[in-house]
């Protein structure tokens, strides 16, 4: 622009008559903008364009890459990590690495991976935008034709869980995805492995009603304590192939408050437990949240998980600590909320990272990490 101002103020121009052009001609209800970060929003005419477009249509909607001056965020392949900051947004996602049709690119994300997106998405109150690149005779290759019939497969069996619902639980409150309907009286967890039990903290409702939707004959027992946590019984369940959904319903729109994160924590009597997952699971839970690196050492824990000194009844618990000491030994943090729905724990030096998996996995887990890009800085 600074070397050819006629030649920009030209294209300027130019691209102003083109959106005159469509909403005279067409009317559209939305406008996606890119490749605003080139120029700033004065060489754009960032202001004037979007006072433009609205006097053909009051009510158009407007991406934010018109530089800023829009109505949703568009981040670009990167799920996020954690909620975004934007009232609107929306995820623009590829099913392999290409935008459009490539035929050299086959590393086509799962049907399993794109379900537990869009699940993921919907928990953080965003919508899911899939490309979809034809051929050049229009036809669409098999890869992607998997991908869209099994979304569509998901969609038309939650429907409920899907439209209109609104963000979801803090992690402290429930370690996975989960979002509220338009009403707020009810709570959808997305469950994308199969689990025997699940657990939210903090609420304070009482629950009215609990089912699972992809199998309505399912027997869900639950209980609540006075710690203020619900456990759910979910053993005799069928699960969908990708993302299974409860649905939790209450009287009124329920109340969550932040858990006491505080609890006796008594080794002798959880290794000594008959319920061996039970107990592995608070083990874990108790690693992953105490900032005492070394905790564990205390109680008989090696670091290559010879000669451990820990005294219990229950082999079965004896067997799995021996298999996984390390993960006990010398460590301490776990990720920060959002990078991974399950509990976690680094070593001392923060050099290694435990991933505990609880439940069984319908495929590869996810795990978001952090990249920088323009379009959006997390991402799977």
């Amino acid at each position: 622009m600074t070397k050819e101002p006629q030649r920009w103020n030209n294209f300027v121009n130019y691209y102003q008559d083109q959106l005159n052009e469509l909403s005279q001609q067409h009317q559209p209800d939305l406008i996606g903008f890119d490749g605003d970060w080139k120029h700033t929003s004065e060489e754009w005419k960032a202001p004037q364009t979007l006072t433009n477009l609205r006097k053909f249509k009051k009510d158009i909607i407007i991406n934010s890459r018109l530089n800023q001056h829009g109505d949703y965020a568009p981040p670009e392949q990167g799920v996020p990590v954690v909620a975004t900051y934007d009232e609107y947004w929306e995820l623009c996602y590829t099913k392999n690495d290409s935008w459009g049709y490539q035929s050299f690119d086959m590393h086509y994300k799962t049907p399993n991976m794109i379900v537990r997106t869009l699940a993921d998405v919907i928990s953080m109150d965003g919508n899911l935008l899939i490309d979809i690149g034809p051929k050049a005779d229009g036809t669409i290759v098999k890869e992607q034709l998997d991908v869209l019939e099994n979304l569509g497969r998901w969609t038309k069996k939650y429907p409920e869980a899907i439209h209109g619902t609104r963000r979801g639980l803090d992690s402290k409150n429930y370690l996975g995805k989960s979002a509220f309907s338009k009403d707020g009286k009810k709570l959808f967890l997305y469950l994308d492995r199969n689990k025997e039990h699940i657990s939210l903290h903090g609420l304070q409702t009482e629950v009215l009603n609990l089912k699972m939707l992809n199998d309505n004959a399912a027997k869900l027992d639950f209980k609540t304590d006075k710690k203020e946590n619900l456990d759910i019984d979910i053993t005799h369940a069928n699960y969908d192939q990708d993302v299974s959904v409860i649905e939790i319903s209450f009287k009124k729109k329920p109340k969550f408050v932040e858990p006491t994160l505080e609890s006796i924590f008594d080794f002798n009597q959880i290794i000594n437990s008959k319920n061996t997952k039970q107990s592995v699971y608070q083990l874990a839970e108790e690693v992953s949240k105490t900032n005492n690196v070394g905790l564990f050492e205390k109680y008989g824990f090696t670091e290559d998980g010879q000669n451990m000194n820990v005294k219990t009844q229950n082999c079965d618990i004896k067997n799995w600590l021996s298999k996984h000491d390390e993960a006990f030994y010398n460590t301490g943090y776990s990720l920060p909320s959002g990078h991974y729905d399950g509990l976690t724990t680094l070593s001392k030096y923060l050099q290694i990272l435990y991933f505990f998996v609880d439940g069984k996995p319908n495929d590869p887990i996810a795990i978001k990490v952090e990249k920088s890009n323009f379009a959006g800085k997390n991402c799977w």
